[in-house]
This record gives C-alpha cells, structure tokens and sequence, in this order.
C-alpha cells in the first residue's frame, strides 16, 4: 500500500498577498490529494472547515489559545485513527510550540504519524528534538 502524506504551514489560512482565504488552502489540499495531511498554525474553526471540504478525519493538537480559539497543528486523513497525543515543545522566552502524534491502522500495521510544528531559531530546534528524544516521544 502506498501513503501519500503533506506537511503545509497555513499561517491561518493568510497567503502571501495578505488574505485570508480557507477556501485557497482547501484547493490546494484536493489538489495534493494526500491520504495524510499535517497543518501547523491553524484554529481550530478553521481546520473543522478544512476536514469537511476534504471529507476527513480530522484531529486538533491546540497549542495555545490565539484570540480567544485553539490554536496549533490538526491533521487530516482518511485512515482509521486509532489515537492521538499531543505534546509541548515550547522552549523558555520562545513562542508555545508544539506536535501530536497520531497512530493509525493502515492494512493491519499500526503507523505513528507525527505532526510537529519546530521553532525558528537553530538552537531552539536542536532543543526540541533533543526533547522528542530524551522524553520518549519518537
């Protein structure tokens, strides 16, 4: 069996020329037509509004709340999930940051799908994963 699986920064759904516009990303999401799809920056509104144009399963890992929603990573699919944990990796003086990790029955083998949304600078990125590792995550 082969999987196609995206990963897209939706930044909340705002394109480069400063709209925002949900109905753009769903596009391009049929577009890719992945059976897997992990989104970071999106509320949760939207990412409901996402998994129903795409008819898929949807689940949220909220990071934070961001005027007054949840806010964070989702992810899409058309698999069976089988269940899904979310985790900080918010690093001190940055901005919350997080991931989820979704295990999935694909073909009778479970598969461990993980969505993470990693910070800006190096040094705060090797922090995080070194935290994926000591913390038993991955």
């Amino acid at each position: 069996m082969i999987l196609t699986v995206a990963s897209y920064n939706i930044h909340k759904a705002e394109g480069m020329d400063r709209r925002v516009d949900l109905s753009r990303i769903a596009l391009v999401l049929k577009e890719i037509d992945a059976d897997l799809v992990g989104v970071q920056e999106v509320y949760r509104p939207q990412a409901e509004a996402l998994a129903g144009s795409l008819d898929m399963r949807m689940v949220m890992g909220a990071t934070r709340f961001h005027a007054g929603l949840p806010y964070g990573n989702a992810v899409f699919t058309r698999l069976a999930i089988q269940a899904s944990y979310t985790f900080d990796l918010t690093r001190p003086t940055r901005q919350p940051r997080g991931g989820m990790r979704l295990d999935l029955l694909v073909a009778g083998r479970m598969l461990h799908l993980f969505n993470v949304h990693f910070g800006l600078k190096i040094r705060e990125r090797v922090e995080q994963v070194e935290a994926l590792v000591r913390e038993q995550i991955l």
